[in-house]
């Protein structure tokens, strides 16, 4: 028989939590859960995080100077803690601190960081493959793996920034409606007349979409409540749509509108159109709701071919290009937010295959 005299119930939670014999504790000497969950291990294990997520957030906004020695004593502060370990956390200094490289996760994660007398500069990496820290989407990848390895090993729940989690949902949001409304103008002009019924009732029933990308429709309230052939307005009035006709028009300096498609264009004037469209839509977006002051590049051409599922696509794609599926474009059309707009992208050579297959047989 071994006796216990426990005078502080968070240390013995402490002691036998370092040894994993949390079994112990909640089994023989009665130690609740919420003991191990709220004690002081874990207080530090998340204080730690705290200062990892509050040092990224500094290095990307830019705050630290190159002309003094707070950047290195960080760093420096990080390599000689006790909790490094558990976040699987090697550092290397050289050049007396200016250079340095943090690698998380047992050498998953690496960020450089190089201190020069013009600036610092730093990159962040996963597996060899480039990352964008100032992405809120891969920075929340990142911080979600060290929770799930916290998790993993020492069973606790890691808060994450709550102000990184808030964009996340905001971009997911205007993501994914940027995802719907592209599949309904491509659809629209894949099926003609089939679908113009479905984009205008698609568009009427969506308030937030209309409110995201500056759509208003001019008659809504038709009392034949057909309102198909009427025009749909994009950003604001520079672009209209009358899904009946398919017809597309721009709004000219002169406050005209000029002609860009309609059901005698070729498939090069649909793809060369809808591509300044989604592009012109992206713009809007940026702009209104300050994508950039979130730190987000939608045409960065580092992030395009991590967004990429390219296992999906190669299980869609068929070995003769005119037979590709065109649900592949599902898939793809919302990465246009993170790809540049050059003729040699893969990903847009990809796009002009399958709106190529609106030529209708022409």
């Amino acid at each position: 028989k071994i006796y216990l005299e426990i005078f502080d119930g968070t240390a013995i939670a402490d002691l036998l939590g370092s040894s994993k014999n949390h079994w112990i504790a909640k089994r023989y000497l009665k130690v609740p859960d919420s003991l191990f969950s709220s004690g002081k291990n874990f207080q530090d294990i998340q204080a730690f995080f705290n200062r990892i997520s509050t040092f990224i957030k500094r290095l990307i906004k830019g705050e630290f100077s190159a002309s003094d020695m707070t950047l290195v004593n960080v760093i420096s502060d990080f390599n000689d803690s006790d909790l490094k370990h558990i976040f699987g956390i090697s550092i290397s200094q050289t050049r007396r601190g200016f250079d340095n490289k943090i690698e998380f996760l047992n050498g998953k994660y690496s960020l450089l960081i190089e201190m020069y007398l013009e600036g610092i500069r730093h990159g962040f990496f996963k597996d060899q493959s480039s990352i964008a820290l100032s992405n809120p989407l891969e920075l929340a990848k990142f911080y979600k793996d060290l929770q799930d390895f916290i998790k993993l090993n020492k069973g606790y729940e890691l808060k994450l920034p709550e102000e990184l989690l808030d964009k996340v949902k905001e971009l997911e949001e205007i993501y994914n409606a940027f995802d719907e409304i592209t599949d309904l103008v491509i659809q629209l002009y894949k099926t003609e007349s089939k679908s113009c019924a479905y984009f205008a009732r698609k568009i009427l029933n969506s308030e937030k979409t209309r409110q995201l990308f500056g759509i208003s429709i001019r008659n809504p309230n038709r009392p034949d409540g057909y309102i198909a052939d009427e025009y749909f307005y994009f950003i604001e009035g520079k672009y209209y749509i009358i899904p009946n006709s398919i017809t597309l028009r721009i709004q000219n300096p002169q406050g005209d509108y000029d002609n860009l498609l309609s059901k005698e264009s070729t498939s090069e004037q649909i793809l060369k159109a809808l591509m300044e469209l989604f592009e012109g839509i992206i713009d809007y977006v940026k702009k209104r709701y300050k994508i950039e002051d979130l730190s987000i590049n939608i045409t960065n051409n580092s992030q395009k071919l991590s967004l990429l599922d390219e296992e999906q696509e190669t299980r869609k794609i068929k070995k003769n290009p005119e037979e590709i599926d065109y649900e592949i474009l599902e898939n793809h059309i919302s990465r246009l937010k993170e790809t540049e707009f050059s003729k040699n992208d893969p990903f847009l050579n990809r796009i002009k295959i399958e709106l190529g297959k609106i030529s209708r047989n022409k």
